[in-house]
C-alpha cells in the first residue's frame, strides 16, 4: 500500500467501499489525485465495521514499519484542500498523539448523545492503535446497541485515557442529525474544518451516488479556477 509524508509523518490513507459503480470510485480518486494526495481504495463486501477491524490488524501485522498514522476514509468522503494530511497531523500526532475523526453522533442507538470519531475520515496514530490492541487484545469497530460503526473504538480510547479530537462541522447542505446535545447539525453534504467533505448515505440511498459524482467534479473545477 502507498503512503504519503505530511509534516514529516508517514500517512497510510485507506478508503473503504462496498460494491458500487466504477464512476463513484473513480470520482473519489480523481479528487485525491487533483490535490496530490495518496489514497488506497479497497472494495470489500464485508460490513464496514468488520472491515475496519480486519484492516487495522492487517496493517499492524504486515505494514507496521511503513507508516506512522493510518487515515480511514469512506468512499463518499473527499478532501477540499491539498493540505488535508498536514491538517490531520496537526490534530493528531502534533496534538498529544490524539485520535481524530469527524464529529458524529448516532441517534438510533442507546449511546445517549455520545460524540465519537466517525469513520468517514478517521486518523489514528500507529502508537495509539497498538496501545488499544495491547490493552483489549482486540480492535473493535463493529456497531451494537450502544455503538455505530467505529463508535466502539472511541469508547475504547476514552476508557484508557487516549485523547480524542474532532473535525468540526463547518457547513451542511441537508442537516439531519444533531451532534451530541449541541445545536450543531450534520447530514447529507457536510463539510468539516473546511478541509473534508462527506456526502453520506450513498449506500442506503443509491440514487445519491450521481450527486456525489457531481460534487467531486465541482470540487475539482472550482479549485482549478482559483
Amino acid at each position: 500500500m502507498k503512503t504519503q509524508v505530511a509534516s514529516g509523518i508517514r500517512i497510510l490513507p485507506i478508503s473503504y467501499s462496498f460494491e458500487v459503480e466504477d464512476a463513484v470510485i473513480n470520482a473519489q480518486r480523481e479528487v485525491f489525485d487533483h490535490f496530490g494526495l495518496t489514497i488506497n481504495q479497497e472494495v470489500d463486501p464485508i460490513p464496514h465495521g468488520v472491515w475496519l477491524g480486519k484492516k487495522s490488524l492487517d496493517i499492524l501485522d504486515n505494514h507496521h514499519d511503513k507508516f506512522d498514522m493510518v487515515v480511514f476514509f469512506d468512499l463518499d468522503c473527499i478532501p477540499l484542500t491539498k493540505h488535508l494530511y498536514n491538517h490531520l497531523v496537526s490534530k493528531t500526532i502534533l496534538n498529544n498523539n490524539s485520535v481524530c475523526g469527524i464529529e458524529q453522533t448516532c441517534e438510533s442507538n442507546q449511546s445517549n448523545g455520545h460524540i465519537y470519531a466517525g469513520p468517514a475520515c478517521l486518523a489514528i496514530p500507529k502508537s495509539r492503535l497498538q496501545e488499544v490492541y495491547r490493552f483489549y487484545q482486540r480492535l473493535s469497530f463493529v456497531e451494537d446497541k450502544y455503538s455505530d460503526v467505529a463508535q466502539r473504538f472511541t469508547y475504547d480510547c476514552e476508557s484508557i485515557g487516549i485523547p480524542m479530537d474532532f473535525l468540526r462541522v463547518t457547513s451542511c447542505a441537508d442537516p439531519r442529525w444533531r451532534v451530541g446535545k449541541t445545536d450543531t447539525m450534520f447530514g447529507v453534504g457536510t463539510t468539516y474544518d473546511k478541509v473534508i467533505y462527506h456526502h453520506f448515505l450513498i449506500g442506503r440511498e443509491p440514487w445519491r451516488r450521481p450527486d456525489f459524482v457531481r460534487v467531486c467534479n465541482n470540487v475539482i473545477r472550482s479549485d482549478s479556477q482559483r
